[in-house]
């Protein structure tokens, strides 16, 4: 079974690692705040916004203290290929992506892959054992596109039927109380649908890098108590770490046993 990508070619290009700078320490600060929060025109800042087309690139940095995110530093635009595509091809044309410029900031790549959604573990339940073993090997496998790399949803997303979070403490989502403990953590039925098909992955590729991912914390933590609303009424301490992180320390093991 040949998987379909939504492009026709992409050519990566790998320059020198021993001559490209480090993003260690690359940044400004904030607007009005005397935090580095990356450099001028990055994602997110307002008061230089990217006007002109170019790549961002950042070294893959995890972090585990809130507000520790190094921001992505700009670099080269992705070049169309002046070569291709021929007259008679009905593929977009080709772009050149140089990862790491000789020249600029260097970032490490954690991998390539996809991602595990409330969608996804849909349809693949859908599918008959015979064809969901095909389709996880040409995945994952060795023989296959070997993915190293699966982001996964925490809660609900905007590929999920309803919305939810693995402790909304209450009849519903905008009515939980507070459960700053998390004692009340559960997968419910898409979470464990979600740890199924992760641990399916994990027997055909066993080394893939997961990242978790949540959309949104509980309602009880919004000023409203409302699951769609921006603003958090939790302390910086602790319960806020472990919000942040969306995890219960039993979810390990349900995630990958």
């Amino acid at each position: 079974m040949v998987l379909l990508m939504p492009f026709c070619g992409l050519i990566l290009f790998y320059c020198n690692l021993l001559v490209a700078q480090s993003v260690q320490n690359l940044g400004v600060s904030c607007i009005a705040s005397s935090q580095n929060c990356g450099p001028r025109g990055g994602i997110g800042d307002g008061a230089y916004p990217v006007l002109t087309p170019q790549s961002f690139m950042t070294d893959a940095l995890i972090p585990t203290v809130p507000n520790t995110t190094r921001q992505l530093a700009p670099g080269p635009p992705p070049v169309r290929s002046s070569t291709y595509p021929s007259s008679s091809s009905s593929c977009p044309p080709r772009r050149n992506i140089i990862i790491d410029s000789a020249n600029g900031a260097q970032q490490e790549m954690v991998g390539f892959g996809h991602a595990w959604t409330d969608s996804a573990v849909s349809v693949f339940k859908s599918l008959d054992s015979a064809t969901l073993a095909r389709v996880l090997e040409d995945l994952f496998g060795q023989s296959g596109n070997n993915m190293g790399f699966m982001r996964h949803t925490i809660g609900s997303s905007d590929l999920s039927g309803e919305q939810y979070t693995y402790d909304d403490n209450g009849p519903s989502f905008n009515e939980g109380e507070p459960d700053f403990d998390l004692s009340n953590f559960s997968l419910g039925p898409y979470g464990t649908g979600q740890a199924e098909f992760i641990a399916k992955m994990g027997a055909v590729k066993g080394d893939v890098f997961l990242f978790g991912s949540p959309w949104s914390y509980p309602g009880w933590t919004k000023y409203n108590d409302l699951f769609i609303a921006p603003n958090l009424n939790v302390d910086g301490g602790g319960s806020y770490n472990i919000l942040n992180n969306s995890f219960n320390p039993a979810y390990v093991p349900q995630m990958v046993g």
